[in-house]
């Protein structure tokens, strides 16, 4: 957006990540807290299926391709963020198969709480994994068949993910931004 604004001085934040609540929790107690099967293999999708940008028939595709019946693709719809931490946890992994993204909130709280992640490569999810384990970037991000072979092998291999610390890293916890905008109004100030 700075770059079609012609606006070379701009400064871009992110959101931050409130590492206090997005965190690793229990996923045997998240689940029992939720009512899922602890048997089942639950693929998060936080997004509603009619939005075109979301892609769902790419997810539903690529979960079809698994041919594994204890595999739920598990819609996460209108939930209290406060809730959000509880749903990533009692989850294997988190699905992103977006079309087009900015910088996706959900993909940050996913690696904060140390869930895997399978995304298409949108916005600036490319950078968020970096070499992050456990962050599975699908660089054909209209085929279902990458998506299929990331998902087997998170669930077959036991993938965990480390990407917590990468949000740190990166500086996109949430007292890092607030510090960055502190900075930058001082600045302003002068």
């Amino acid at each position: 957006m700075a770059v079609s604004l012609k606006l070379e001085s701009a400064v871009i934040l992110p959101n931050g990540v409130n590492m206090d609540l997005f965190r690793p929790l229990n996923k045997a107690k998240c689940r029992e807290k939720l009512g899922w099967d602890i048997s089942k293999k639950y693929i998060m999708f936080n997004a509603a299926p009619e939005r075109y940008e979301k892609n769902y028939p790419l997810a539903q595709e690529a979960i079809a391709l698994c041919e594994d019946p204890n595999i739920v693709l598990q819609l996460v719809v209108n939930v209290k963020q406060t809730d959000i931490p509880t749903y990533l946890n009692a989850s294997d992994l988190l699905l992103l198969t977006s079309r087009w993204e900015g910088s996706p909130n959900i993909v940050k709280e996913a690696m904060a709480c140390n869930v895997p992640v399978v995304a298409t490569d949108v916005g600036d999810v490319k950078t968020l994994f970096g070499q992050a384990e456990g962050c599975y970037l699908i660089s054909k991000p209209f085929q279902s068949k990458p998506i299929t072979s990331a998902i087997k092998e998170i669930m077959h291999r036991g993938v965990e993910s480390k990407a917590r610390q990468r949000i740190y890293d990166l500086g996109i916890d949430s007292e890092s931004i607030a510090n960055k905008l502190i900075s930058i109004y001082l600045e302003a100030l002068g």
